[in-house]
């Protein structure tokens, strides 16, 4: 007891700090444009992606990959799947410099999903385009849908 003849109040204080999900609107892709369409498969990179707290990692993957051209069409070289996800996935994808003759160039997009250390996500969906031609003007014009799943043959 106190000098009052009260008991002293004991408690426990728990505070728990909220984690907040890694943020995906800067993420960005080191190659935007695929040239020349030669069929050969590019490596393109998924970078950016940010994290508001301090001391949280962030594992960057793209999981999916769609066209705006079917993977096997008339005049793109006869040559697929288009796109090949990394074993074990990761921030990088192989997708081919390739379009439709055609057609009005070739526009990829790649989801990317986020994770930091304590399980929270952020998506986001990024494009890497494949000109109809060199000095094609606004470049290749994404005319999905439909949309074609890149990775299958």
């Amino acid at each position: 007891a106190n000098a009052s003849g009260d008991s002293p109040i004991l408690s426990d204080v728990r505070i728990e700090v909220a984690n907040q999900p890694p943020d995906c609107s800067g993420a960005t892709v080191d190659i935007n444009r695929l040239w020349p369409p030669n069929h050969t498969m590019r490596t393109v990179t998924v970078s950016g992606v940010t994290d508001p707290d301090a001391g949280d990692t962030v594992t960057v993957v793209v999981d999916a990959v769609t066209q705006d051209e079917p993977v096997n069409g008339l005049g793109d070289g006869d040559t697929s799947p288009d796109a090949a996800l990394t074993a074990p996935p990761s921030n990088s994808v192989a997708l081919r410099a390739e379009r439709g003759g055609g057609g009005d160039g070739r526009v990829y997009r790649l989801h990317v999903t986020a994770t930091d250390s304590f399980g929270a996500t952020c998506e986001a969906t990024l494009t890497v385009g494949v000109p109809k031609s060199q000095g094609q003007n606004g470049g290749p014009i994404d005319s999905a849908p439909p949309s074609f799943n890149s990775l299958l043959p």
